[in-house]
């Protein structure tokens, strides 16, 4: 999947932050649900790729899926 381009129904871009973003590349007005996936300490975003397109193709008017890059200096 190419940044910013529709393939297999899905769209994925790079988001600010360096993580990626995944939707339903279908007309719909917006989703119902954000999905934010977050790495640990060794991982990236990249680890999140397919489940995020899981997300998208079980759910693709429902979910917006975000995987953030960097989750160092948090405050939960």
């Amino acid at each position: 999947m190419e940044n910013g381009v529709v393939r297999d129904g899905l769209c994925s871009t790079e988001s600010v932050d360096g993580g990626r973003d995944v939707w339903s590349g279908k007309d719909s007005d917006s989703a119902d649900h954000l999905v934010v996936m977050v790495n640990g300490i060794l991982g990236s975003a990249r680890d999140w790729k397919f489940a995020a397109e899981q997300f998208v193709k079980m759910l693709p008017d429902k979910v917006f899926v975000h995987c953030k890059e960097l989750s160092v200096g948090l405050d939960y």
